[in-house]
C-alpha cells in the first residue's frame, strides 16, 4: 500500500501495475540455487505470464538485501530484475513517512 501511495502522488497509473506483497515472509536458504520464491511472488508470475520485469523494493537491511540478492539469481534467466532501496527508512513505508514529515 505504501509504495501504491508513492505511485498515486507521483502521479503514475499504480492500478495498471501487478503490485504484490511479500509481507517479510521470506527467508532464502544460504545456498540460492536451493531456494524457491515466495509463493506471492511465484503466484503473481504464473498466473501473469506477460510480466518480463520484476522490481524489487524489499527492506533496506540485510536480510532485505539478501533475499533481494537471491530472488534476483532465481529470476534471471527469464526475467529482468530491478533491486530498488529506500534512501531513507528501512522500507517503503518508513520512506512514505518520511516524505510525509511523520516519525517513522
Amino acid at each position: 500500500m505504501s509504495y501504491a501511495t508513492l505511485l498515486y502522488e507521483q502521479g503514475s497509473d499504480f492500478k495498471s501495475q501487478s503490485l504484490v506483497s511479500l509481507s517479510g515472509v521470506y527467508k532464502p536458504t544460504k545456498n540460492p540455487e536451493n531456494s524457491r520464491l515466495p509463493i506471492a511472488l511465484r503466484t503473481i508470475l504464473k498466473d501473469n505470464p506477460q510480466i518480463k520485469t520484476v522490481y524489487l523494493h524489499l527492506d533496506n537491511d540485510a536480510a532485505g538485501r539478501r533475499a533481494s540478492e537471491v530472488i534476483s539469481t532465481i529470476l534471471r534467466d527469464k526475467y529482468t530484475v530491478k533491486k530498488h532501496f529506500v534512501p531513507v527508512g528501512k522500507d517503503v513505508n518508513d520512506y512514505l513517512c518520511y516524505t510525509k514529515n511523520l516519525p517513522y
